[in-house]
């Protein structure tokens, strides 16, 4: 889970999973007009969001890869500060679920790094949440959803049946 923002948006950088950074900031901007995307953009990168509004994630993804944002901005928005109060506003860890949480991660994801993962579920644990943690060790991103979809599904049929939800914080 992508529960912040700022350290997915950078470690995906100039990696596999950079398109998935631009896709990212233009569905914050559409929810934040003010942050002005466009403004920030360079030639390239107008083209290249112009491409993804009319293509699939997988196409705009592929599109992507090895982006950096420097290729497509001027000026990196990240790490200005109205951008920053957004994106922070997005941190999953600054709230307790009120309900259980079958939480999973693959130790090698490419996309989303697992330290992400292992803070979430302790700020979700310090604050009291019911977090059901499964650390994947040979888990990347594709591979940990398709290996724990069924053990996932499970745990939700459990909640739906009235079984209690053991954590394990």
């Amino acid at each position: 889970m992508p529960a912040d923002l700022l350290k997915t948006a950078d470690h995906n950088n100039g990696g596999i999973g950079a398109g998935l950074v631009l896709m990212a900031a233009t569905g914050q901007n559409a929810a934040f007009p003010e942050l002005n995307l466009d403004g920030y953009l360079n030639d390239k990168g107008r083209g290249y969001v112009d491409f993804m509004k009319k293509h699939c994630v997988a196409i705009d993804a592929v599109a992507g890869i090895f982006r950096k944002i420097s290729d497509v901005t001027v000026k990196n928005p990240l790490y200005e500060p109205d951008w920053q109060r957004v994106l922070r506003s997005s941190d999953l860890g600054t709230h307790a679920p009120d309900r259980p949480v079958y939480l999973y991660h693959g130790v090698i994801d490419e996309l989303i790094p697992y330290e992400v993962g292992r803070k979430l579920r302790a700020d979700w644990c310090a604050k009291g949440a019911n977090v059901r943690w499964k650390s994947l060790p040979l888990g990347e991103h594709v591979l940990g959803v398709i290996t724990e979809s069924v053990p996932a599904a499970d745990w939700l049929a459990d909640r739906f049946a009235g079984r209690p939800a053991g954590g394990n914080c």
